[in-house]
């Protein structure tokens, strides 16, 4: 029997459900001090399964040859740099390998079938309720955990600010509310409201991390000159406020620094390891401890191919990881893979924004490129911003409407 578009749909809901509940499950249990506690593994097998049988069953498509080409390109570059890895008497673990490499190969395996179902107008609203629903429930776990201050929902154990709600990891909270606010532009743009991009916007300062606070300063002005564009007065009012917050931020910064609870360790992060261990998280001392060793001790085949000990030598800045592990040839592929994930059907404002915003974190704060709870998500933005320049419906705004006074 032939599976049709609402099979389809039934089945990536059921499983976006699943995969939420078990990330959920995997958050309040490891705070719990659960020993097994990955019961999210599972679930996320069984779904990456599910759309790599689709993926395979639809290959003729011109954008699943696509994707194929270029999952095709970043595993050879894998098998030839780890090869020369082993052979050059290096060790890593297989099993650690192999999981990097399903994280990074994960959008490009699920993105075929939620492209197909976006162009099923029901099942795409019916994906993005669902999608809403969760971005209400992460922020309001947030939310309770800042107000009643539950300690299972703290982002860190010492003494910093914030709540991560039941997220396992605080990098991967950060990362769900960033696309939160991506994905809450899209519905600003669409005239739908501005709820969505608020409670992200809390929820995503109130989780304490760098990122969380950084990522609003580039999503709002965006959102808000997308959306008012063809306002004079508004763009008017603006440029008026711009000036004036930054020169308030500029005068109080020192007196906020020095009083507010909630960013006194960064004050303090500064002053005792500098400004640029403070904002990258000492990612910048791993750069010369880490990453520039392993660069330095690589034979020319490991450079354009990769391979290395992920374990050992992962800095958390995506870009350089994605180099150390693929190689110049697997990266390049990489990257022109996502890319083709936003701009296969055409260039959008909404498109753009949404890649510089992921690309920008992964270069400076990392675990864009290999989260596993959020990579349906990642797709999903994906999705909607090709599906702008194919759907012929008013809420879907393409880039000739807004490119001559948006941007």
């Amino acid at each position: 029997m032939k599976m049709t578009h609402v099979s389809h749909y039934n089945v990536f809901c059921l499983f976006l459900i699943v995969l939420f509940l078990s990330d959920a499950m995997v958050g309040v249990f490891s705070a719990s001090g659960f020993e097994f506690y990955r019961v999210s593994l599972l679930p996320r097998a069984a779904f990456e399964c599910y759309c790599l049988f689709y993926f395979l069953k639809m290959l003729g498509k011109q954008i699943n040859k696509n994707l194929f080409a270029i999952q095709a390109i970043i595993c050879i570059s894998l098998i030839v740099g780890f090869s020369t890895y082993l052979l050059m008497g290096q060790n890593f673990s297989i099993a650690e390998t192999v999981i990097t490499a399903n994280k990074y190969l994960l959008p490009f395996i699920v993105f075929p079938l939620l492209y197909k179902q976006s162009a099923n107008t029901k099942a795409l609203a019916a994906i993005e309720r669902l999608y809403s629903f969760f971005i209400f429930f992460a922020s309001f776990a947030v939310i309770s955990g800042l107000l009643l201050d539950i300690k299972i929902f703290r982002s860190y154990d010492f003494e910093r600010f914030g709540y991560k709600g039941f997220f396992f990891s605080v990098n991967e909270a950060s990362l769900f509310f960033i696309l939160a606010q991506i994905y809450g532009t899209l519905r600003v743009l669409r005239k739908k409201g501005w709820l969505i991009l608020f409670l992200a916007t809390v929820a995503g300062i109130f989780l304490g991390t760098k990122a969380g606070i950084i990522a609003p300063l580039l999503v709002w002005p965006c959102a808000i000159v997308a959306r008012f564009h063809r306002s004079k007065i508004m763009l008017l009012i603006i440029t008026l406020l711009v000036p004036i917050s930054i020169s308030i931020i500029w005068l109080k910064l020192p007196k906020l620094l020095t009083n507010s609870t909630a960013i006194a360790w960064y004050s303090q992060a500064s002053s005792k390891s500098g400004v640029a261990t403070m904002l990258f998280s000492s990612r910048n001392k791993f750069l010369e401890e880490r990453f520039m060793p392993a660069v330095l001790d690589r034979s020319w085949v490991n450079y354009l191919f990769g391979g290395i000990d992920i374990s050992k030598y992962a800095i958390e800045m995506d870009f350089c990881d994605l180099f150390l592990f693929m190689g110049m040839v697997g990266s390049c592929a990489f990257i022109a893979g996502y890319t083709l994930l936003f701009f296969g059907n055409g260039f959008t404002f909404f498109g753009l924004f949404a890649l510089l915003i992921c690309m920008l974190l992964a270069a400076i704060a990392g675990h864009v490129f290999i989260s596993g709870s959020n990579g349906a998500y990642l797709v999903l933005i994906a999705a909607l911003s090709r599906n702008m320049m194919t759907q012929k419906r008013n809420n879907f705004p393409a880039i000739q409407n807004l490119s001559s006074s948006a941007i």
